[in-house]
């Protein structure tokens, strides 16, 4: 069996099954751990999670003599946007989203 990548939450923990990426943010899929059976699940148990990209803060610098530093903006689609780092801050955003959403305790009434 492969290493898996489990989240583990107050009430449930989830299993990150894969991530699809493309230029404006990723779409990350994950299954409960109860509904995960050895490495089979039914694909209606997945559960999809968007984020899209943000920009990134880089610090420039001008100047030869007295160098003056600028923060600027990159976007997703700009030459120094950097997808890689992109991707993993939408990765950890997506394990986020996933446990506000879908962690919750059952209480009955």
């Amino acid at each position: 069996m492969k290493d898996l990548t489990i989240i583990n939450g107050a009430n449930q923990d989830f299993i990150f099954i894969d991530a699809d990426s493309d230029t404006s943010g990723i779409v990350a899929y994950f299954i409960n751990s109860e509904s995960y059976l050895d490495g089979y699940f039914e694909d209606q148990d997945l559960i999809k999670v968007e984020v899209e990209y943000q920009y990134q803060a880089l610090e420039s610098v001008s100047g030869w003599e007295y160098p003056q530093y600028t923060d600027t903006k990159v976007y997703p689609g700009d030459e120094s946007f950097d997808y890689d780092s992109a991707y993993n801050e939408a990765l950890e955003a997506a394990k986020e989203i996933l446990l506000q959403k879908h962690d919750v305790q059952y209480v009955e009434v």
